[in-house]
């Protein structure tokens, strides 16, 4: 049965057993994980940063971005969560996966670049002024 509205459950660690039309949501190590919405059962967890998923949470509910592209499962389901609600999204052929997945791997190596330039600033500035 497909999960048409999630409804979020904010806690430290994900459960091992998922319930369907849960969407969990651990701050503390930067995860979420929910069964595919298309109700194949799978396991989908969404590492949380500003280089890969968002969680917004507003009075409504939550709202994830990007979309959720499962390509690697069988069902290739493709979807938005937008204040709780599941939102279909049109298919992808592998074409367009693969230049997804380069954009992301080329964002991510941008993010972890500009924190390690951060984080070399941060120890020289601290060794100048003796901290």
């Amino acid at each position: 049965m497909r999960t048409e509205i999630f409804a979020p459950v904010v806690l430290k660690y994900i459960p091992r057993t998922l319930e369907p039309h849960t969407f969990y949501i651990s701050e503390v190590y930067g995860t979420t994980a929910h069964l595919c919405a298309c109700g194949c059962r799978t396991k989908v967890f969404l590492p949380l940063s500003p280089a890969e998923w968002r969680v917004k949470f507003d009075e409504v509910g939550i709202t994830v971005r990007p979309s959720v592209g499962n390509w690697e499962f069988p069902c290739r389901s493709h979807y938005f969560i937008t204040q709780n609600a599941v939102q279909w999204a049109a298919a992808w052929d592998q074409v367009r996966v693969e230049d997804g997945r380069r954009k992301d791997g080329h964002d991510l190596d941008k993010y972890f670049d500009a924190r390690k330039r951060r984080k070399f600033w941060r120890r020289l500035r601290g060794r100048l002024l003796g901290r």
